[in-house]
């Protein structure tokens, strides 16, 4: 059977719409529930995202409530560093504005040696203020749980790429075998 133009170039699409979906690691954020609660009587509640690789906290959307705070959406994150040490410890400042305009930060610091189960942990951030909110509010007590994984959006968009050719290849067959 001699290979048509037709079969090269759907063999091509094919070919290329593989290589674009394995060439490309599918990455995810993972998002945990995140309760605080601090000795002023204040409480963060709130999702925070992490990087899939548990590298950095790159998003948050929360609430600080209670303790003279009164109720202060948390929605930055100070930037993508990690600002602790020892393995497996993650630490950045959870903001309810932009860094340098923010009115109240809370150092977020966990241990991430077990990927599935997060821990609080102390002593883990530059200056060892960990888990505060403005250096010195600390918490007394609080709680992780996971929530899910949700595919990044250049991954999400290459997928659809690829499922969208291989749609377009099929749907080209179906027209070419009907008489």
């Amino acid at each position: 059977m001699r290979a048509t133009k037709e079969t090269t170039w759907r063999i091509g699409a094919f070919a290329a719409a593989a290589l674009a979906l394995a060439a490309v690691p599918v990455r995810a954020t993972v998002l945990e529930n995140v309760t605080m609660n601090f000795a002023s009587g204040a409480t963060f509640s709130g999702e925070v995202g992490f990087a899939d690789d548990f590298s950095a906290i790159i998003g948050v959307d929360g609430l600080l409530s209670g303790g003279g705070y009164g109720s202060d959406p948390i929605g930055w994150v100070w930037d993508a560093n990690n600002y602790s040490s020892g393995d497996g410890n993650l630490s950045n400042f959870l903001l309810d504005a932009p860094a340098g305009s923010s009115s109240h930060a809370i150092q977020l610091a966990v241990n991430a040696s077990d990927p599935t189960r997060l821990q609080f942990t102390t002593g883990a951030s530059f200056a060892g203020d960990d888990n505060m909110i403005d250096y010195s509010d600390a918490m007394v007590s609080g709680t992780i749980t996971a929530v899910s994984s949700v595919p990044e959006a250049p991954a999400a968009a290459l997928f659809t790429a690829g499922l969208g050719a291989l749609a377009l290849l099929a749907r080209r067959r179906r027209a070419a075998a009907r008489p």
